[in-house]
């Protein structure tokens, strides 16, 4: 179902975000977990298997401030166009 598409989750570090997330990955797209806390981000990356289109990334970002959005979209951009 979501083979060759990517998710951005925000709030992905824990909870129904993580659990969206691992869904996401199980059936096959890549996923951007987004979350305040990059360590909880990245905990949640290493808990996503990896196909063979599959790509994830953990970022770093507060929602509730438009320049951190902005980076967000800023970095996925950069991250898929190298691996992609």
């Amino acid at each position: 179902m979501f083979a060759n598409r990517i998710a951005i989750i925000t709030g992905g570090g824990s909870g129904i975000g993580r659990a969206a997330a691992q869904l996401i990955a199980k059936q096959g797209g890549s996923v951007i977990v987004a979350d305040q806390s990059l360590a909880n981000a990245k905990e949640t990356v290493s808990l996503l298997g990896s196909g063979q289109q599959q790509q994830h990334l953990a970022l770093e970002v507060d929602v509730s401030k438009s320049d951190s959005v902005n980076h967000l979209f800023n970095e996925v951009r950069a991250f898929f166009s190298k691996v992609l």
